[in-house]
């Protein structure tokens, strides 16, 4: 098995925002210890949520169909920075969801 092509495969889940519905493809495997950890830690020390949320976005996600004035906006961390923080919040839910083991089919 490697490791690499396993952490590469995708997964949809569907992100509801603002009325409108958001397909959004991410790496499940991606979500590693080290990554969960991180993540807990700098919620509890952050002052500011979308400088934890972005980075985290950027890293998960690997395509949504997300635009602006017609133009896609690509998942970077930069990108991420100007969006707001409910939707990325709404964007990282669904993932946890989607991720979860008892999760609805």
């Amino acid at each position: 098995m490697d490791i690499g092509k396993v952490m590469a495969k995708t997964t949809e889940v569907m992100v509801e925002f603002g009325g409108e519905e958001l397909r959004v493809r991410y790496f499940p495997h991606k979500f590693t210890p080290r990554m969960q950890a991180r993540l807990r830690l700098e919620q509890q020390e952050a002052g500011d949520p979308v400088g934890v949320l972005a980075p985290f976005v950027s890293t998960i996600v690997g395509d949504w169909d997300l635009t602006k004035d017609g133009r896609k906006i690509v998942p970077t961390e930069e990108n991420c920075q100007d969006l707001p923080a409910t939707f990325l919040d709404r964007v990282i839910k669904a993932i946890a969801e989607d991720m979860s083991p008892n999760r609805e089919a």
